[in-house]
């Protein structure tokens, strides 16, 4: 399977030049090299591709606001289809209009490119492919990221639970002892209860806390919430929750209705009057502890454990950290694959530069007997490089934009979570950076070979 995953692919590739070699007429043995050279025309293949990439990205873009994977996925093969299928125009085009922004050596760097649109096309697609992947890579790692721990943060609203033992006496002497450690922030007593709630859109189990005047010091939330009133409670924003509307809790045969107040960023809990988690009964307490920032959760966990009159302690922010370490390590062995996707684009356009150098070899030549010096001449064979590997990254960035933030909605958004969406732009902005320096680097070869080649080249 393997095996045939890397013969296929490339049996079909060539058909194409096969082709057009069998149309090769024998009077081209007469000219020249630059003379043969003549730009790729295929409008109708061009406006079909060009059409079918802004249908493809509207496709997408509809998918991650639906979301469904399904029309992301749509989307991003007719897109991609249609860049592959435009390539040759959009790469030419790009460079083109880039060109301009520059001097001479930039002008020329385009003049270069457009010469041969169809090996330019190829090369830049295969750049594009591996600069979009790792860009879309990045937006859903780091979505990822954010989302799974906005969820475990709105799941478990502090850094550490303490269950005390059922030693009244002892109680307030393990208040002071838990205030006193260096990794604790903010800790409060806190009575919950676990309730079945039943929301105007359906019914699901619901953690009830009681309001104390310290329960905000050991939030892991920013939101703004205030003391409830009694027939009132405080519940995060959410598809089954509506301000003003009613929610029943049923607890132990008892049944209490009250008015939803929704506070967005709030923790996804209840939290009402201590009065009115009270009418359910004696509920025991716990410790809720918020830790010092840039604290070691499991040092932390550990030093609280020892403390007396501690029966179980647990820790929702070692989970945390444990969840964007799997997400990171996932991240880094896919990214470290569409890393070598990437270095086998830039194996290719050293290959289409050096072939470029080779056909090119009179012209150098009559750059150096004009008075061109080695190093202009490798100025322009680098710039060439350059040019197209900005044009490839740039619309890669702006594929992998696109796709990374769409299909990050769409998968996460299927898994009833709140996708938190995060760009990281100065991870982007160092993959373009790179893919270019690369481009450069891989440049580097055919370039002096081009500075290489003596004046009596261009009587050859």
């Amino acid at each position: 399977l393997g095996v045939a995953a890397g013969v296929i692919p490339s049996l079909l590739a060539a058909l194409r030049p096969a082709w057009l070699a069998t149309r090769v007429a024998p009077v081209h043995a007469m000219r020249t090299a630059a003379t043969r050279q003549r730009p790729a025309r295929r409008p109708v293949t061009t406006r079909v591709g060009l059409t079918a990439v802004i249908v493809g990205l509207v496709i997408t873009g509809g998918g991650g606001i639906a979301p469904s994977l399904l029309l992301v996925a749509t989307g991003v093969i007719i897109a991609a289809v249609g860049l592959v299928a435009s390539a040759p125009a959009v790469f030419t085009g790009a460079a083109e209009m880039l060109s301009h922004l520059g001097g001479y050596w930039t002008g020329e760097a385009g003049a270069q490119v457009r010469r041969n649109p169809g090996r330019s096309g190829a090369t830049g697609i295969a750049l594009w492919l591996g600069e979009m992947l790792l860009v879309a890579l990045a937006i859903g790692v780091s979505t990822g990221q954010a989302t799974l721990a906005d969820a475990v943060a709105g799941a478990t609203p502090a850094d550490v639970f303490i269950t005390p033992a059922s030693d009244e006496a002892a109680l307030s002497e393990l208040d002071d002892q838990v205030k006193a450690m260096p990794s604790v922030a903010a800790s409060t007593r806190v009575n919950s209860l676990m309730v079945d709630a039943v929301f105007p859109s359906g019914e699901s189990q619901l953690t009830v806390v009681g309001w104390n005047s310290d329960l905000l010091t050991v939030l892991s939330t920013d939101a703004v919430i205030v003391e409830p009133p009694s027939g009132t409670i405080i519940v995060p924003s959410s598809p089954g929750t509506v301000d003003g509307e009613t929610v029943t809790l049923h607890h132990g045969g008892m049944a209490r209705e009250l008015t939803m107040r929704v506070v967005d960023g709030a923790p996804r809990l209840g939290i009402v009057s201590a009065e009115e988690l009270e009418r359910f009964g004696t509920l025991p307490s716990d410790y809720w502890v918020k830790l010092v920032p840039n604290t070691d959760p499991s040092a932390a966990l550990e030093a609280l454990g020892r403390l007396p009159g501690v029966e179980t302690v647990s820790s929702p922010a070692i989970e945390r950290a444990e969840i964007a370490a799997s997400i990171r390590q996932a991240g880094f062995v896919a990214g470290a694959f569409l890393a070598l996707s990437v270095l086998i684009a830039l194996v290719g356009l050293a290959n289409t530069v050096a072939l470029s150098v080779i056909e090119r070899t009179n012209e150098f030549g009559l750059y150096r007997a004009l008075g061109a010096t080695r190093s202009q001449v490798r100025k322009q064979v680098v710039v060439e490089a350059v040019l197209l590997a900005v044009v490839a990254s740039v619309i890669g960035a702006v594929y992998g934009l696109v796709f990374g933030v769409c299909g990050a909605r769409a998968l996460l958004a299927n898994e009833q979570l709140s996708v938190v969406v995060t760009v990281p732009w100065g991870t982007l902005v160092g993959l373009l950076t790179g893919v270019v320096a690369c481009a450069a680097a891989a440049a580097g070869v055919p370039a002096h070979r081009a500075a290489a080649t003596p004046p009596i080249a261009a009587l050859a």
